[in-house]
């Protein structure tokens, strides 16, 4: 369970100091509309409060500026007129250690907020006349609270957020942090404060975005809108603070680094090969063929002459006729001896 408890407690230091150490949020702010109520007004009302009950007034911290600052920014990003806590966020306790309210100590800080047009001189006698937002000025731990510190923010629609955090801490480290100073050691005027709604710069021809800082921005509202962290907001301007002014001139994206198109160079094409003579077969050897002897015909001793040749049957039968007449004159010869 400790070691859950202490990673859960490293990651929200972690977030916290993203989205909430916004020292730069109590920039030069003019006063350009009349009737508006100011975090300084807020602060203003609570210390005629709680002197009307009897308590010192709260000294203002420059933590304390910065959360309630914060919280009034994520308000107005999402419209939603409702403690941060109710929305998956810690507590303003959690989030005010978490930038370091206490130096270490165990703090214990109360949150008030309220939603309007702007126009709020008496919050305690409307918004905040109940038992739980009159804490800071007549609660049970009125005694103990020892600083303050307020923000304002205002909406696309115009409609305004409102953040009052109260605290004191354990042991000997209840002290108020320092408020911002301007450039050259000027400490912050305390005589007004609100934030206005950002509009982003239009990209230039090269492609950079340079933004001029309104009164009322913050720098943590400025790198959020344009999609930024705040280390990258500082490091795209060379600063070393977190400290931003009315009209200053920030660079929110460099100009775009031209790609240089590689030259194309034209492969010559190989010569075409003379075809290598083809190696012509040799003609088979012919298979000598058998000489035919001619077989030498025999010449009859006696030719033929020809008649004997022109007609053999006759012959034959010329013969038989000559040997039976022959036969016959022998046979009669015979019988007359």
């Amino acid at each position: 369970m400790p070691m859950k408890h202490s990673i859960r407690k490293a990651l929200l230091r972690l977030i916290l100091f993203l989205l909430i150490t916004v020292m730069p949020t109590a920039s030069v702010l003019a006063q350009d509309e009349t009737g508006v109520t100011t975090p300084w007004d807020l602060i203003a009302q609570t210390n005629s409060m709680r002197a009307a009950y009897g308590y010192p007034a709260l000294t203002t911290d420059g933590i304390l500026m910065a959360t309630a600052q914060a919280a009034a920014e994520i308000m107005a990003s999402l419209q939603s007129c409702s403690h941060l806590v109710y929305m998956g966020y810690p507590s303003a306790s959690e989030r005010a250690m978490a930038a370091g309210y206490g130096g270490g100590a165990t703090a214990f800080v109360t949150e008030n907020i309220a939603c309007g047009s702007g126009d709020m001189p008496d919050l305690y006698s409307s918004y905040w006349a109940d038992y739980e937002h009159m804490r800071p000025v007549n609660g049970p731990q009125a005694g103990l609270y020892a600083h303050v510190g307020a923000g304002a923010a205002q909406d696309a629609s115009g409609w305004w957020y409102y953040v009052l955090h109260v605290g004191y801490t354990s042991g000997s480290y209840a002290i108020s942090s320092p408020m911002p100073t301007l450039p050259g050691g000027t400490i912050m005027p305390t005589s007004d404060q609100r934030v206005i709604a950002i509009v982003t710069a239009t990209a230039l021809s090269d492609g950079s975005i340079v933004h001029v800082v309104q009164p009322g921005q913050t720098l943590w509202g400025i790198a959020d809108t344009y999609g930024l962290t705040i280390d990258e907001l500082k490091t795209l301007n060379g600063m070393t603070t977190d400290t931003i002014y009315a009209n200053q001139k920030l660079t929110v994206r460099k100009a775009f680094t031209p790609t240089v198109s590689p030259t194309i160079t034209q492969t010559p094409k190989p010569p075409t090969q003379t075809p290598r003579p083809t190696n012509t077969p040799a003609p088979p050897t012919a298979t000598r063929q058998p000489t035919i002897t001619p077989t030498p015909t025999r010449v009859p001793l006696f030719p033929e002459s020809s008649f004997l040749s022109g007609n053999r049957r006759i012959l034959g039968l010329g013969i038989i006729v000559v040997c039976a007449a022959g036969l016959v004159f022998v046979v009669l010869s015979g019988k007359k001896k």
